[in-house]
């Protein structure tokens, strides 16, 4: 999740988000700061495909 912030490679973003779990209850609690951080990321990309993903995945909600 941390190369998710600084990854400027579109095609590897998509790969790598991709690869993450779907489901809040997959992390562990040390995580939920770093997966919040990775949502807002995602979130306000400019790649509508990439600000698709959270919706996909089940995570908007979060």
């Amino acid at each position: 999740m941390e190369v998710i912030a600084d990854a400027t490679d579109l095609g590897m973003l998509d790969r790598l988000l991709y690869f993450l779990p779907t489901s809040r209850a997959d992390y562990p609690v040390r995580l939920h700061p770093l997966l919040d951080t990775t949502l807002a990321t995602v979130r306000a990309h400019p790649d509508p495909r990439i600000r698709n993903w959270a919706r996909t995945a089940g995570l908007d909600a979060v």
